[in-house]
């Protein structure tokens, strides 16, 4: 049995492992070795959005803009102060930004954190947590196709292996989902 109370099956956890491991063959660089510190703050985020998703599982009476104004409230406090400390001047650089910028900001406000992570809080409300979260796995996925498409970004082997780890082990997850939602078909006489 889960931290919430969920349980799921042996080739659901594989899916999932294996969606995993994909992620991890898209995004290994040798280069991420050589900075110990980056990884291991990759790390500790990572440990806070899985507690947090377990603990969102479990919240009654909140809608989705009410946990986004929440997470907001608390977290502003904390980033405003770390970017005072780790940042300084950025402030005054803030009347030179380019109007990209604003509309990166504004995109990121908006689209990735209202609507984003707003339908992520309701998914993940309404469905189990082990059915969601490789969902998430496609970011890193879309992220390359986005630079293939756009960029011109070339494929190599770790990114097709990594890939289809991550899009394989989504498809087992989904049809698995799918064939259970389903009912069994009623046998009639011809």
């Amino acid at each position: 049995m889960g931290v919430a109370g969920e349980r799921f099956a042996w080739r659901t956890g594989t899916a999932i492992a294996l969606s995993f491991g994909g992620v991890l063959v898209l995004g290994f660089d040798p280069l991420v070795l050589d900075n110990p510190a980056s990884l291991g703050l990759m790390l500790v985020s990572a440990f806070f959005l899985a507690v947090g998703t377990v603990l969102m599982r479990g919240l009654a009476g909140v809608d989705r803009y009410g946990m986004q104004a929440w997470t907001a409230v608390i977290g502003v406090g904390p980033l405003l102060g770390l970017s005072l400390w780790l940042e300084p001047g950025g402030f005054a650089l803030l009347p030179a930004l380019s109007s990209t910028a604003w509309i990166g900001v504004a995109y990121a406000a908006v689209v990735a954190s209202l609507i984003g992570h707003g339908i992520y809080y309701t998914l993940i409300q309404r469905h189990p947590v082990a059915k969601v979260m490789p969902w998430l796995l496609l970011t890193p996925v879309f992220a390359i196709g986005l630079g293939l498409a756009f960029w011109g970004d070339r494929p190599g082997p770790k990114l097709l292996i990594g890939g289809a780890m991550t899009l394989g082990g989504i498809l087992v997850i989904a049809l698995r989902s799918q064939a259970k939602a389903r009912p069994a078909p009623v046998a009639e006489e011809l």
